[in-house]
């Protein structure tokens, strides 16, 4: 809010509730005053209580500060009992006082503490015992305060604070106003759990770092600390730190420290508490870390499937036998939950081992699992171990096991197969597809008997791209089911009719990894694949993806992207993801950046969303236990709410469902914005061409003028998209003779037919929402538009049957504080980019 007015009210009052006692995190909003915020321009823009005209913020001179109640000196300090100086003060370690504590917002009280002098922390209440708890049962609101917050080390020239892992830091980042005494961590038993420390000072600083272990959290609980590296002015990179290491702060540039905590399956559930100390100088800042374990643990298996393509070799460490080093370096993928791409490495299950391998006595005859290999190199040996958990791991293994895939993106089988050509075309000749049909089907048996076959599967073919692969996709599908029907495959492809329904016979894949940008107009398909033949869907990424898709690739992009995707596949009923180049997520080779870190978050977040739902998988078309929870955070693939605080709090309010200390599933609930309930009309155009009336004003409502802005936070609205910095696709268009209104002759259109996303913040409640698409004179097949996620305007065309506009309306009953529009992208009737034309959005109260 940056209307002087409106500032001056909560300041006031947080006095008043500080020297009451009563204050409770928040403030109750003010009206504006009459003659103020007359223009719904003006409000929408900042939400303030300034005239329309006022376009900056000004000191509020005309009420200036009440010096008429000067301050209490009728009772000076008790001298009665003056203080202990038997003990003389510790001198060794003077108190700071050229940088003396920022007391402008005092600290509040988190789990635990006192309600009386402070009040309680955002999102905790105050109980019958006079202490800060969080609530037992209700829907949960969102407020960035309980998740970003400054620790008591911070002074007006050094700032400390913590915010949620998925903010990422950056050199720019500048500590909030609200206070709190420790850092709080919740985790699962059998979790790691990351936390961030930043800091910030005016002059340059040398800050020695050492930290202590949790004194009761079980002796294999581990801690490890690292500094933050940015990339493209984003926090990446993990260096590790050790104790006592010096770390320098630049002048005016926020430091970065990552820590990430493993909570053992034996510790103890409650409360506990530790420290971490930064020495400056002669100055101890000692900062409170304090942990709650939830009374549950999660599951030893991985649930959330991956195939992750990145080089083993790199992290192993070179330190005990070849064995040793190939354990650690498979449980350091383990304890992320993710599954290399060849499990069984340094040996597999493809052919040149396994069946055309030299060394086999019954070469092309018989089935070879390497058995005068060492049991490192043996792949009999290997695929138990890494795939059952025989001996390793106890007894765990990796969720699936590829076991050989494509030779390349155009060619699915290898030219010639025991010494017989495939042919000219990927067909096969009839000999060579009966030799190829004879390894799988040993590799099938094989398989079975080693208990292997429900994890294991066979990679066909990668993006068909036209009719002549979808039909050789079928093809192989065919033979394969022909010569080995238990062995499962996979194809990185939707589950297209093109393929599962191709004339020359129905044939459908185990597994189809679908591009999640392309997914949405196949969704039915997967979900009656799932359905009547156990087809599952995983999703994959590639570094192109564009706003407004997730996009988990890109150092870049904020940390929603990465650790969304699991909460888009529950809803969507996908049950993994795959990525070809997961090495990027490390550096030198092996360590792990905060991509890497924040995809294991959504893997384990994936774990309470199986276990809420009584350690089963959703299934489509049912409703699964924790779907309303999920639902209010994403609604779909470009729709989902980016705000860190708001899935840092699900998943906090999640693990007290699980652990039994909230009594109701958490259905979140984001805080109303500052701007008021109240009608919004908006007009998509060029804000600076036609129509330049100002107020634009039709049919007695005030409009809005909207263009291609990206979203910003502060303003509350604007734009999700691949192209919305480029004029020269993200365009609009006035039609200065079309015989309608004005708001039908302004329009924004993707001039590639790209999907793009409209956000506005807005309180929460019922809304009616009117949509207008079309252009005068012009037919367009398939305009689309999403409101919250469904579908208002479906596919459909403009033309002269509708006068060559759609005005559509729907209700909605908005819960996260911002109302989503969608529009435009691919069209599952063309399988091509179409025009959507927007002109104009109305949100009235219902």
């Amino acid at each position: 809010m940056t209307g002087s007015i409106r500032l001056l009210y909560p300041i006031c009052w947080m006095i008043l509730c500080v020297y009451l006692g009563l204050f409770l995190g928040g403030c109750p909003e003010q009206a504006c005053p009459a003659g103020h915020c007359t223009s719904q321009e003006s409000c929408l823009a900042d939400a303030s209580c300034s005239s329309p005209s006022e376009q900056t913020s000004t000191p509020d001179t005309t009420n200036p500060p009440d010096t008429t109640n000067p301050p209490d000196t009728t009772n000076p300090p008790d001298t009665t009992n003056p203080p202990d100086t038997t003990l003389p003060p510790d001198t060794t370690n003077p108190p700071d006082t050229t940088n003396p504590p920022d007391t402008t917002n005092p600290p509040c009280a988190a789990d635990g503490g006192s309600c009386g002098s402070f009040g309680c922390c955002a999102g905790l209440v105050c109980n019958d015992k006079k202490l800060c708890v969080l609530p037992t049962s209700g829907e949960v609101i969102v407020n960035k305060d309980e998740f970003f917050y400054k620790l008591p080390a911070s002074t007006a020239s050094f700032q400390v604070w913590t915010q949620p892992t998925l903010q990422k830091a950056t050199p720019e980042a500048t500590a909030p106003s609200a206070q709190s005494d420790a850092i709080r961590i919740y985790s699962a038993k059998r979790e790691f759990e990351p936390f961030q420390v930043l800091l910030r000072s005016t002059t340059p600083k040398s800050i020695q770092i050492q930290w202590q272990t949790f004194p009761n959290l079980g002796a294999s609980h581990r801690m490890e600390m690292a500094l933050v590296g940015y990339s493209q002015g984003k926090a990446e990179s993990l260096t590790p730190i050790v104790q006592g290491q010096t770390l320098t702060i630049a002048a005016n540039s926020t430091l970065a420290v990552w820590g990430t905590l493993f909570v053992p399956a034996d510790a103890p559930t409650g409360a506990h508490e530790t420290t971490l100390t930064l020495q400056d100088g002669t100055t101890a800042h000692t900062l409170t870390l304090r942990l709650h374990v939830f009374a549950f643990q999660l599951p030893a298996e991985t649930h959330f499937r991956s195939q992750m393509n990145l080089s083993i070799q790199p992290l192993m460490d070179g330190k005990g036998t070849y064995q040793e080093q190939l354990d650690r370096a498979k449980r350091f993928l383990i304890e992320h939950r993710f599954t290399p791409k060849s499990v069984p490495w340094p040996s597999g299950f493809g052919a040149s081992i396994t069946w055309e391998n030299n060394k086999n006595p019954q070469r092309c005859k018989q089935f070879y699992d390497e058995p005068d290999e060492s049991p490192p190199y043996s792949i009999g040996h290997l695929a138990r171990r890494y795939g059952l958990g025989q001996g390793w791991n106890d007894g765990v293994g990796f969720p699936t096991m590829m076991l050989f895939q494509f030779v390349d993106n155009a060619t699915p089988r290898p030219s010639s197969f025991c010494g017989v050509a495939r042919g000219t075309g990927h067909e096969g000749t009839t000999e060579y597809n009966n030799a190829y049909g004879a390894y799988l089907k040993a590799l099938q048996d094989y398989l079975a008997q080693a208990s292997l076959l429900d994890k294991g599967y066979h990679y066909v073919m990668n993006e068909p791209q036209n009719d002549a692969d979808h039909a050789l996709a079928a093809h192989l599908c065919r033979l394969i089911r022909q010569a080995a029907p238990k062995l499962k495959i996979a194809i990185s492809e939707e589950a297209k009719p093109q393929i599962y329904a191709d004339s020359k016979g129905a044939c459908g894949y185990d597994i189809w990894i679908a591009h999640i940008p392309t997914y949405a107009p196949y969704t039915e398909n997967a979900w009656q694949r799932h359905l009547q033949h156990g087809e599952k869907t995983w999703w994959y990424s590639l570094p192109q993806d564009s706003a407004p898709f997730p996009n988990p690739t890109r150092p870049e992009n904020d940390g929603i992207e990465v650790r969304v995707i699991p909460w888009l596949a529950w809803r969507f009923r996908a049950e993994g993801w795959a990525y070809y180049d997961v090495g990027s997520f490390l550096t030198n080779g092996k360590q792990p950046t905060v991509r890497f870190a924040l995809l294991r978050e959504g893997f384990e977040d994936y774990e309470y969303l199986w276990l809420i739902n009584q350690q089963r998988y959703p299934i489509p078309k049912q409703t699964a236990i924790p779907d309303e929870s999920v639902n209010r955070l994403v609604s779909s693939l470009t729709s989902y709410n980016r705000d860190p605080a708001a899935l840092t709090k699900l998943r906090l309010e999640m693990g007290r469902y699980l652990g039994k200390e909230r009594t109701d599933l958490p259905l979140i609930k984001s805080a109303d914005p500052p701007r008021p309930r109240q009608p919004y009309y908006l007009n998509f155009q060029d804000p600076n061409g036609e129509p330049k009336a100002s107020p634009l004003q039709v049919n007695g409502k005030t409009y809005l003028k909207i263009g291609w802005d990206k979203y910003d936070e502060k303003r509350g609205y604007g734009w999700f998209g691949p192209y919305i910095s480029d004029p020269k696709i993200t365009r609009s268009q006035w039609l200065a003779d079309a015989p309608v209104n004005p708001l039908q002759r302004s329009i924004l259109y993707d001039d590639y037919g790209r999907k793009n996303t409209f956000e506005i913040d807005l309180p929460n409640g019922l809304y009616k929402v009117t949509v207008s698409v079309g252009w005068h004179n012009k037919t367009y097949r398939y305009h689309q538009v999403w409101i919250e996620g469904s579908p208002l305007i479906d596919n459909e065309t403009t033309d002269a049957n509708n006068q060559y506009y759609i005005v559509r309306s729907v209700d909605v009953d908005l819960k996260d504080g911002k109302l989503t529009l969608e529009m435009g992208g691919k069209s599952p009737k063309s399988n091509d980019f179409e025009y959507t034309m927007l002109n104009f959005l109305d949100i009235e109260l219902r």
